[in-house]
């Protein structure tokens, strides 16, 4: 069902004024998707539903003096407008925009669907035709959002520590892994030596882990870890391209029960929970 898109709604959208165009899609000859596309305002109230075209290019440029990799969406709508959807590299510190907007967050499915959405809340989901092949974390972390999993995983974690600890009087910065220690990775495949980053802060190691893997059907994008090194504290926080809400709904129960139970053994809160902000993302706490 197709509703009245008003441009006022594309204002609201963007945030802030935007110049919107019309072209054909593909043009250039990128490559192009036809699919559902479905735009809500800040309460899920559906501004529009119906059938977008979709052009999809690769994009370089320089950004604040450092370059940035862009997978661009030239989202074709069902009014006859066009959006310029930009997904910036996260890790890279490369922001996502919408027609030169920053978005509040971009996240890409598994599945080919992209959900974009702006600061003030509204949300743009479309099918963008970049299916991908992505492994299952499924066995690898089960157990996670209860704060527990297998015993590979235990050993994945001993091994992450050892290979990046230094004593905590060391000078603050980032570390590169020990030549003579070896990380258990349990996921496939060798360590991502290359792209996880290892960092002392005072008294903690923290280490950041790319990935591209679901757990449970929801695209898991990082893996952040922190140790305690003159005391014993540790973290895990798992990052998805999903929203907030999304991770609430699907593993909040098993955190909060996790945290009910570690206040009555221990007190205090902040255990285990969703975090605030988007994209969506859990933490589990150990520290004693």
């Amino acid at each position: 069902m197709l509703y009245s898109l008003p441009d006022r709604i594309l204002v609201a959208f963007l945030a802030i004024r935007l110049m919107i165009s019309c072209g054909p899609a593909g043009a250039d000859g990128n490559a192009q998707a036809v699919g559902p596309c479905i735009m809500s305002d800040h309460s899920g109230s559906v501004i529009f539903d119906g059938i977008c075209t979709v052009a999809r290019s690769g994009l370089a440029r320089i950004a604040n003096e450092d370059r940035c990799n862009f997978d661009t969406y030239e989202v074709h709508l069902p009014t006859g407008k066009t959006l310029d959807v930009r997904r910036g590299d996260q890790n890279a510190g490369c922001r996502s925009e919408v027609n030169g907007i920053p978005a509040q967050f971009l996240v890409v499915e598994p599945n080919g669907y992209v959900t974009v959405a702006s600061r003030s809340g509204e949300t743009l989901r479309f099918f963008s035709g970049q299916r991908e092949s992505v492994p299952s974390y499924d066995n690898d972390l089960r157990g996670i959002e209860s704060c527990a999993g297998p015993e590979s995983y235990g050993a994945f974690l001993q091994t992450l520590y050892q290979a990046y600890a230094v004593d905590a009087s060391a000078s603050n910065g980032y570390l590169s892994k020990k030549l003579d220690s070896d990380v258990f990775w349990p996921f496939g495949g060798s360590y991502p030596v290359g792209t996880a980053t290892a960092r002392k802060n005072d008294d903690i190691l923290r280490i950041g882990i790319p990935v591209r893997a679901t757990y449970y059907g929801v695209p898991l994008s990082r893996m952040i870890f922190e140790f305690g090194l003159s005391y014993n504290y540790s973290s895990e926080t798992f990052l998805f391209d999903a929203s907030r809400s999304e991770i609430k709904a699907k593993f909040g129960a098993a955190l909060a029960n996790e945290e009910k139970n570690r206040q009555a053994l221990y007190g205090d809160s902040g255990w285990a929970y969703v975090q605030d902000g988007e994209p969506g993302a859990f933490t589990c706490d150990y520290s004693d």
